[in-house]
């Protein structure tokens, strides 16, 4: 399927019989009706609307047949109709309309891998959570991002596509034919055990995924977006953080994750992260403990909690690189309740 191509059946076409009561003159001057070896045919045309519907040849001689043949590259999935008009021409008269119904669907939703938006590992989901789903006709192509739904939230449809984890409606990220993110609703706390994930596009519902639901699940974003390398982090003057622009031992970075379930106070499922709490902890902490590893060693949190400006679920740490750090890419890990991030992972340092 070609870049900005609508998912579309197989192309159909159908041969009716040309039925328009285009009477035959007899020849005046032997008495005779015309016939196939020269003599007079009466004529008939076809033609059809709308665009997507064709008709061929678009005149003829009877008896004939009229092949019906149809494009619905520029149609969603649903029912069109149209009509094929036939009748006759140069002195013969009658005509006939011949009814046309097109069913287009789109292919069947079917997902391979659940995984976090941040590791792509996928041994659970925590509330709160951006998770990334493969698979195929998941989605539109070209790809769609986030919008806000007019109560100010993170969208639960995006491109013609749903998410539903256990049920519940999940805010929309992003969503193409191949892959779809989403947040992990916080409202999943309340169950245990595996859960259903599953995608929705066009009316037709994916195979679903089991995932166990977990308290914690933390990933750290990468600069990449492998899930590996050099993490998604800022140095503390706001520049991107990388094995070119290290930070500098004492200094203050920022590390953005996401797995780090309920916090407190609980944020409303696809809400924008605001500071209006108020100072030093300006957006929600989560619930359980956070910690932090550069290089193995412990390093000092200056600030953890709900990232400003994004959507809830995503998580800013602040931590103080150890003034005793090697100079290099640094292994880095972040655990929130216990659960470890993913390894392979690192922080620059000089």
């Amino acid at each position: 399927m070609g870049a900005g191509e609508k998912p579309r059946p197989f192309g159909v076409m159908e041969t009716v019989p040309v039925r328009a009561r285009a009477t035959r003159q007899a020849d005046r001057r032997t008495g005779r009706r015309g016939d196939a070896l020269g003599a007079r045919r009466d004529l008939a045309q076809a033609w059809s609307s709308p665009s997507w519907l064709a008709a061929s040849p678009a005149a003829g001689t009877t008896q004939g047949s009229v092949s019906v043949s149809v494009n619905p590259g520029s149609l969603g999935a649903g029912t069109c109709n149209g009509t094929v008009t036939i009748s006759g021409t140069s002195g013969a008269t009658g005509s006939t309309i011949v009814n046309v119904t097109l069913t287009v669907t789109a292919p069947l939703p079917t997902i391979t891998q659940v995984g976090s938006a941040a590791s792509y590992l996928g041994a659970a989901i925590s509330p709160g959570e951006i998770i990334t789903i493969f698979g195929t006709s998941l989605g539109p192509t070209p790809f769609v991002t986030l919008a806000l739904d007019s109560s100010g939230k993170v969208a639960t449809t995006l491109g013609g596509v749903q998410v539903l984890v256990a049920g519940f409606l999940a805010p929309m990220v992003f969503a193409s034919n191949t892959q779809v993110s989403a947040v992990v609703p916080y409202e999943v706390a309340q169950l245990h055990g595996s859960q259903p994930v599953v995608v929705r596009f066009l009316g037709q519902t994916s195979n679903a995924i089991g995932v166990q639901v977990a308290p914690t699940a933390p990933g750290i974003f990468t600069a990449n977006a492998s899930g590996t390398g050099p993490g998604a982090i800022s140095n503390q003057n706001y520049s991107a953080n990388s094995p070119s622009n290290p930070a500098a031992k004492g200094s203050t970075v920022a590390i953005y994750m996401t797995g780090e379930g309920l916090t407190s106070p609980t944020l409303a499922t696809g809400s924008v992260t605001t500071a209006t709490l108020p100072p030093p902890q300006v957006t929600p902490p989560p619930l359980l403990p956070v910690a932090v590893l550069i290089d193995g060693q412990p390093a000092a949190i200056a600030y953890a909690g709900e990232a400003p400006g994004l959507v809830a679920g995503v998580m800013q740490v602040n931590v103080v690189i150890p003034a005793g750090a090697r100079t290099g890419d640094l292994p880095l890990v972040v655990s929130v309740g216990g659960t470890s991030s993913q390894g392979r992972v690192t922080v620059s340092v000089h």
